[in-house]
């Protein structure tokens, strides 16, 4: 009997041994579960850190070398590095104090540059043309609507009809304007135009003016 009792309590302390060995398993394991949870956590971090900086870096290197083409194109344009520099420098600028964009303010800039606007003469246009869209709630696509009507003014030599359409589309009203820069009523300045008798480089300023 005593005999029988012993091996019970043999039994009995081994069962509690493999119990709290069971426990500590268990315990390690979810331990180690909750570890490896966090390192994936962080590597998912890192990762999306990593990709992060490689956008940020691809942003920079894309935006130097749009950059670089801009100094290139308008050097072309102006004659001279030097002018080419110090036109960006003042479009970098306006863009800061203006609701443009600077990428909008190079598109419109070489327009205007390639319609024989002299380079001191851009941001005022763009002034007024920005000023007179905006009155509508425009934005950049109505401004490199109406420089391109203006591009067409120029290229055609004389003020037309369908150009002027286009401008009073976008709010500016173009013929009015100039009917009374030639001091004209409407109708007659209408009649001007219709007989080809404006010239392009004399009414784009005028208009701008007004």
């Amino acid at each position: 009997a005593a005999n029988v009792t012993a091996a019970q309590a043999g039994v009995a302390a081994a069962n509690t041994r493999t119990t709290a060995n069971t426990q500590q398993t268990a315990t390690a394991t979810a331990t180690l579960t909750a570890t490896l949870g966090k390192l994936a956590v962080a590597l998912v971090g890192v990762n999306v850190g990593m990709k992060a900086l490689t956008f940020a870096k691809d942003s920079i290197v894309g935006f130097n070398s749009t950059l670089e083409q801009t100094r290139i194109a308008f050097t072309t344009m102006l004659g001279s590095a030097q002018k080419a520099d110090a036109f960006i420098a003042e479009m970098k600028a306006f863009a800061r104090t203006t609701p443009f964009e600077f990428s909008g303010l190079v598109t419109a800039s070489q327009r205007l540059i390639a319609m024989g606007i002299a380079a001191k003469d851009i941001k005022p246009y763009l002034t007024a043309i920005g000023d007179a869209v905006a009155g509508l709630g425009g934005g950049r696509a109505e401004v490199d609507r109406f420089v391109l009507a203006l591009g067409q003014m120029s290229t055609a030599g004389k003020v037309n009809a369908q150009d002027l359409r286009q401008m009073t589309e976008l709010g500016v009203p173009a013929t009015r304007i100039l009917a009374e820069a030639y001091g004209l009523t409407v109708a007659q300045m209408r009649k001007m135009i219709e007989t080809g008798n404006v010239m392009s480089a004399d009414a784009i300023p005028r208009l701008i003016a007004g």
